[in-house]
This record gives C-alpha cells, structure tokens and sequence, in this order.
C-alpha cells in the first residue's frame, strides 16, 4: 500500500476512535465511593452503645477524610431505628449500629417489621465484650467447677439475676446453665446497676455481665470472679481468670458485639470497602490500646466471616428456644 493511503487509512481510524468510540476505546467511568457524607444510624440512645461507633469513624475519618453523620433513632428495643435502615436506600450512604440483642429479633413470638438476615447486610463486627461468671462470697464456690457441683446438689437454689425476662440474657443464661445440666432460679432486673447492687449485697447469688459495670465491686472483694464467659478471652484487669470453654464447658463461648449493617441489596464492593476501611481502623495501636483500656476485645473479620458467625449464633440459640420452650421476648 502506497504511504498516502497508508497515511489516510490511519487517520480514518483515529478520527472514527474518537468520533465513535466502541468498546475497545473506552471505558464506563467508575464512580468514587463515597461522594458525600454516610450515615450512621443508631437505634439507641446516645452515649453508651454509639461509643465504640465513634472511635471507629474518628479513625477512618483520619484515614480517609470520609465524613460520618449520626441519625439517633432509639426506641422499642432499638426497633424502630433498625427499621428505618432495613428500609432505606442500598447505595452505601447509610449504615447501622447494631447490638448483638436485635439480630436474634426473628427468634422472638411477636412478630418484627423487618427480618435482619434478608433486610440487612453485615459489615464488620467492632468488638468482642466477654461476660464475667460472678458470685457472691457467701457461696461455697471458687471455681466453675465449684459452681457446677453446688448447683447439682442444690437445685434451684442459686438465684440468678438477668436483665429483664426472656430477654437475650436471660436466653444466654439458660443456654449456659443447660449445658451445665443444672437449674438455678432466674431474677429478672431492669439493668447491670441494679444487678451490680443485689449481688454485692448478696440479694442474689450468680449473674454473668461485662466486666467495667462490676469492677469496682469485685476488685473490693464484694463479688468473686469464676470464669470468663467467652472462649479464650483475658481481662487485664483479671489476669488470674479463664474462659469457661478452659475451666470445663468446652462447648461455651458467649460474648456480647456491636457491629455495623447497611441496608440488604447494598452492592458487594461497598460492602468490602466498608469493611476494608473498618479493618484498617481496628489495627491502629490506638485504637486497640482506647478498646482495651474499655475492657473490649477488637472484633475483626471480614463480612462474610460476620454473617457466618450472626447465623451461626443464631441457629445455636434457636435451638435452645426449641429444647427448652423459651419464650424470647424484648
């Protein structure tokens, strides 16, 4: 071919490129995450459960120059907040705070307007809260296996405080006390200060809550420590106590976690970036040295080790509901 036409029949194509781009000149433009401010919205009260939120989206703040709003939405035992996400948007621009009481709400009798495992999609677990297996010094008892033998001989006869009755901690206490194969007598109360009082008082004997709210109690000597409630977990404040899972129930591992949900549909590579910007937070030196200085344990994982963990924990109490005919209530 002579170097004119050669000439001409590049520069035809050069010219039909950038007239009539096809697919092997151009790409779809790829759309930055996120473009405005994501919120958080959180189906409790402020100051409390919404602490450990802020400390992750401080750091991812610091991260990324992402910006965080929070929408307080509390009420009905976080439902009514719970329901308003399960409903919004899947574009990513809202997430949830959830504790770890309202994903087991398709396990109670009064039916929920939303199902969290078709309504939501988990993100990332924050944190890993053990409870404390505590007594009060008038028992006989020094160890789990104290605990288990005393309460074989005298069934029914330690009274155990819960938080309410048939609520998730009252469920976890008698999951416990289940694979224990003894009976206690449960005392429903309205929360861990009261609970923290009746038993260093000796109102009731046993209870199992997070460490901070007893602290103050039990390193004055009004409550005896026995074991922690989730496998493998440590106290720094209690170097001296294990896991039930290493005192004898080797099949117990129960902890307490919030964690962070979007509404289901939320597109799979938001989902992972969200993620990848938590995880990234939670290995920050200051952040595990502010978790740990709470009595927290960093969570971690990605969200499909979350989810499997949500439906795992779910199935196991399920079937204690079914075992034992517990009605699992707010």
């Amino acid at each position: 071919m002579p170097f004119s036409r050669l000439f001409k029949f590049c520069l035809y194509l050069v010219l039909s490129a950038s007239v009539f781009p096809g697919p092997c000149f151009s790409q779809a433009p790829v759309r930055e995450y996120p473009t405005k401010p994501i919120t958080l919205i959180v189906p409790y009260a402020p100051g409390n459960t919404d602490v450990l939120a802020r400390i992750y989206l401080q750091e991812i703040s610091r991260n990324t120059d992402w910006i965080f709003t929070y929408d307080y939405k509390p009420g009905a035992a976080g439902k009514i907040g719970t329901a308003l996400a399960a409903k919004a948007v899947p574009d990513g621009y809202t997430m949830l705070l959830v504790a770890a009481s309202v994903t087991f709400g398709h396990l109670m009798k009064n039916r929920l307007p939303y199902d969290w495992r078709k309504d939501l999609a988990p993100v990332f677990l924050l944190n890993r809260t053990t409870g404390v297996l505590l007594v009060h010094p008038s028992l006989p008892i020094h160890s789990l296996m104290d605990y288990i033998a005393y309460a074989k001989a005298h069934p029914g006869k330690i009274n155990y405080a819960t938080v309410g009755s048939g609520g998730i901690v009252h469920l976890i206490a008698t999951l416990m006390h289940s694979q224990m194969g003894v009976k206690v007598t449960y005392d429903p109360y309205k929360g861990y200060g009261p609970i923290a009082s009746a038993l260093a008082s000796g109102e009731v004997h046993a209870a199992h809550p997070p460490f901070l709210a007893f602290q103050a109690n039990v390193l004055a000597g009004k409550i005896r420590p026995l074991a922690l409630t989730a496998a493998h977990a440590r106290l720094k404040q209690l170097p001296g106590i294990r896991s039930m899972a290493e005192e004898g129930l080797p099949d117990f591992d129960n902890f307490s976690w919030v964690g962070i949900f979007v509404p289901g549909g939320t597109p799979t590579g938001i989902v992972n970036r969200l993620n990848g910007e938590f995880t990234r937070a939670s290995r920050s030196e200051d952040m595990i040295k502010r978790l740990d200085d709470l009595g927290e344990t960093i969570g971690g994982g990605t969200a499909e080790e979350f989810r499997r963990f949500l439906y795992a924990t779910s199935d196991r109490l399920g079937k204690v509901i079914k075992d034992t005919g517990f009605d699992l209530e707010e």
